[in-house]
């Protein structure tokens, strides 16, 4: 049986893809930006051009800004605005800012929790929960025990023995006094 060569030729020529310019991911200049961002806690975050990124979806990069208000985690993100982590990495490292924009937004349930507690001082119990926790001094109710890790260890039978003896001799004394 004889082979024959099968050759494919393409119509038109593919164009060699560029590459990406030392320390610049995208390969594009600093000064291209898609767009800006300004919200409440987000003002003036400039997002770069890339082609086909993800980020070039203004809802996305919404989406990943509101999870990080929210307090979640960057896989939590991540899930909510419908991306990859490797996506949000090479985000990352093409917008190195987000990471300072993300840390603060984090913490942002935790400001809101503080803030709606110091606005209810007033009440008396949220006033004393206050005091137990952040003036343990003067006001804490709990005391803390600090207990040392069980130890386990093997016996012998002869002096397991003479324990249960020890321990037979003080509850016959303890009945004996009743």
């Amino acid at each position: 049986m004889k082979r024959t060569k099968l050759e494919i030729k393409l119509k038109t020529p593919r164009p060699r893809p560029t590459l990406r310019k030392e320390g610049n991911p995208t390969g594009l200049g600093p000064d291209e930006i898609a767009y800006i961002i300004n919200r409440e806690h987000v003002s003036d975050f400039n997002v770069k051009k890339s082609v086909n990124a993800w980020w070039l979806d203004q809802v996305k990069v919404s989406k990943l800004i509101d999870a990080f208000e929210n307090g979640c985690t960057i896989e939590e993100a991540c899930i909510h605005a419908k991306i990859t982590i490797n996506q949000y990495r090479y985000f990352t490292e093409v917008h190195p800012e987000f990471s300072q924009i993300k840390d603060a937004l984090i913490l942002l349930p935790n400001i809101r929790v503080r803030t709606t507690i110091v606005s209810r001082l007033t009440d008396i119990e949220t006033a004393k929960w206050w005091a137990e926790r952040k003036m343990k001094k003067e006001f804490n109710t709990r005391h803390e025990v600090l207990m040392a890790a069980p130890i386990s260890f093997e016996l012998s039978p002869e002096k397991k023995a003479r324990i249960d003896r020890i321990f037979a001799m003080n509850r016959h004394e303890k009945i004996k006094k009743e």
